[in-house]
């Protein structure tokens, strides 16, 4: 039964099906990905049984560094999306969201706009806070940043998720140092 929850069985067996052509970055990817999935399962089973803290150190190079999540980047077609829906679908744990970034962006605003006509302090801090207190794994699908707008949102939101331990998995064609590339305040 465990390995059909396996990533890189099931990505071996997509191979061998010719479903899809052997790929050396998608292996390391499939691979980290292997890790990710073992410790957030494994952390959580641990959480239930109150022995340890929900979140481990992983995939870093030194103990003091905490994984927060898993940029993806390249290429249109490439699988991308393919490799964090396969991971989203057998992680194992109930705290976990898969959504398109563009749709995630339009939810936030609407959230935003609510929380201030509530005349909520901190709108996008509630916001942000708010929209994971249930979730402890976010997918973005296809993370894009084109206005000044968004790129100030998506930079408060994400210092909240970060701050609260969300773990982030997000696809997106444009290397990260690209994302909001030449906008307006882009060091911000």
């Amino acid at each position: 039964m465990k390995d059909e929850k396996s990533l890189l069985n099931i990505y071996i067996k997509m191979i061998s099906s010719n479903e899809i052509e052997k790929n050396k970055s998608q292996e390391k990817l499939v691979s980290d990905l292997e890790a990710l999935k073992k410790k957030l399962e494994n952390s959580f089973e641990l959480k239930k049984t109150k022995t340890r803290k929900m979140f481990s150190k992983f995939f870093s190079k030194k103990a003091s560094e905490e994984k927060t999540g898993v940029y993806i980047y390249g290429g249109v077609g490439i699988g991308k999306s393919m490799l964090m829906d396969l991971f989203f679908n057998l992680l194992d744990i109930q705290g976990k969201k898969r959504i398109h970034f563009h749709e995630f962006m339009k939810q936030l605003h609407q959230l935003i706009k609510i929380a201030r006509e509530n005349n909520i302090r901190d709108p996008i801090k509630s916001v942000a806070s708010d929209y994971i207190k249930d979730i402890q794994v976010l997918c973005l699908d296809e993370m894009q940043i084109t206005d000044v707008a968004d790129a100030m949102i998506v930079g408060r939101v994400f210092e909240e998720f970060l701050r609260k331990k969300l773990i982030i998995i997000t696809t997106s064609n444009r290397h990260p140092k690209d994302l909001y590339k030449d906008g307006l305040n882009r060091k911000l």
